[in-house]
């Protein structure tokens, strides 16, 4: 029986590896997607559907450092990938909550790939519920790229991702019985 060698089975490179190789494929679909004709990759602002997307903690800073950028950009461009197809892209909202969590690395000093570990996701999701701030919404985006980069590899070690505390994503509701 002939064996099948997949030389670009992620599971066998390294965390680095895959990194570089998301970069690609983030690169590659950028210049694919109608969305940023004309715009530069490596420009820390982009605009999407008319508005401007920050790669950066404000409009008035520095760009992130270069891994942040990468995981981000990647991150970002493979939802909108895989949503290419559907009649009406996702929105602006959408795509800058998920920009966004680059803050949250950016503010955790992550500068390189060892660092993304349990404990900075830890950190991470502390900072995100005290400041009481869409908490829901901003832990939902740090889980999903928290869970982006392990389907991709990326992580150098497991990170178990923690959900948003109820009682701060629906504040206003309440369970009343009888």
């Amino acid at each position: 029986m002939a064996e099948i060698v997949n030389i670009h089975d992620k599971r066998s490179l390294s965390a680095l590896d895959n990194l570089s190789r998301i970069e690609g494929q983030a690169k590659e679909r950028f210049t694919k997607l109608s969305h940023f004709k004309e715009q530069e990759y490596a420009s820390s602002i982009w605009q999407y559907k008319g508005k401007k997307l920050y790669f950066r903690e404000a409009s008035n800073k520095p760009a992130y450092n270069t891994l942040i950028d990468q995981i981000i950009k990647s991150f970002v461009l493979s939802a909108l990938w895989r949503n290419r197809l559907k009649t009406e892209p996702l929105s602006y909202s959408r795509i800058r909550d998920l920009a966004d969590a680059g803050r949250d690395l950016h503010r955790a000093n992550i500068k390189c790939l060892s660092e993304l570990s349990s404990q900075k996701y830890s950190d991470i999701w502390k900072r995100i519920v005290e400041s009481g701030s869409n908490v829901g919404s901003k832990i939902n985006n740090l889980n999903s790229l928290i869970t982006y980069l392990d389907k991709e590899h990326v992580l150098p070690s497991q990170i178990d991702i923690i959900r948003a505390p109820q009682r701060l994503i629906n504040p206003g509701s309440r369970n009343f019985c009888g």
